[in-house]
């Protein structure tokens, strides 16, 4: 099926604030670092905080059996999450600005912004394929993070699967015999529920290289118009997706200049493909809706 190729959004720059469409204005100046500072200092607390009271609960509750091989993997897993917390939260999304090609164009023209940034209106500024505002981050996801952020989902995940496993097997002999592992079990069934749906979810996401933004605003996004729901025009397959998800926009990060990804529309969208796992969403033998 064919499809007109659509550019970046054009908006409206002036001076110290630029437009966007919809009559929003994005500030230059920024949040104070006495500001940033707290609220990133709160959110912290509040993640490792919870995490020790889990944690001390579940040494203190009478009838657990520790295993040797479970606490190592339990430990090396929690670990794994504290630390991809401490490099996720407040961390940069990639923030980008909307830039001319034209080296002449003056104050007051239009620009383009780059294709798949959005606006984040907690910060106020412009995100690289921006995916949505995490409060308990404290920051944006966005093309520079997303990656950190899916391995945050499965190390926390992983953490509350293994503690709810230990959990699981103390002694539960009646609901008031034994209240602490009760307790326990109340706290982390929902939050493994949670971890686990953030993790599926996001995998999708990478699969098929489409943003809980689009997925969210659809064809109320410019370069979206005239796309199904189904649709994921920018995806170039599994194996693809999975590079520019995993190693570009992740481990990469880590040795080199992160710069904003030239996003292009291509002009034919393959809505019948037989290649079902590079199409999963919408092929010649299903589709999602």
């Amino acid at each position: 099926v064919s499809t007109q190729s659509t550019g970046p959004m054009l908006i409206q720059s002036h001076g110290d604030t630029e437009t966007m469409a919809g009559g929003a204005t994005e500030p230059h100046e920024e949040r104070t670092r006495k500001e940033q500072g707290l609220s990133l200092w709160h959110r912290a607390s509040l993640y490792y905080g919870s995490n020790m009271c889990v944690l001390v609960g579940m040494i203190s509750c009478p009838g657990l059996h520790w295993e040797r091989d479970v606490v190592i993997w339990f430990c090396w897993w929690q670990m794994a999450a504290w630390c991809m917390y401490a490099v996720t939260a407040g961390s940069d999304p990639g923030y980008t600005r909307p830039i001319s090609t034209d080296p002449e164009v003056s104050a007051g023209d239009k620009v383009r912004l780059p294709m798949r940034a959005g606006w984040c209106k907690q910060v106020k500024k412009y995100v690289a394929r921006f995916d949505h505002w995490c409060p308990m981050l404290g920051t944006a996801i966005g093309e520079r993070n997303h990656c950190r952020y899916w391995w945050l989902c499965l190390t926390q995940t992983a953490t509350i699967a293994i503690a709810d496993q230990i959990v699981s097997g103390g002694k539960l002999v009646t609901p008031w015999g034994n209240l602490p592992v009760l307790v326990l079990v109340l706290v982390l069934r929902p939050m493994f529920l949670l971890g686990l749906g953030l993790l599926v979810f996001h995998s999708a996401m990478a699969v098929c290289n489409v943003t809980t933004n689009e997925l969210v605003k659809g064809a109320r996004l410019e370069y979206l118009k005239d796309c199904n729901p189904t649709d994921a025009p920018f995806s170039a397959g599994l194996f693809s997706n999975l590079r520019l998800f995993c190693c570009h926009h992740g481990c990469w990060l880590l040795w080199e200049d992160w710069t904003p990804y030239q996003w292009e529309r291509p002009e034919m969208i393959v809505r019948d493909s037989e290649e079902w796992w590079n199409y999963p969403c919408q092929n010649k033998y299903w589709t999602c809706c």
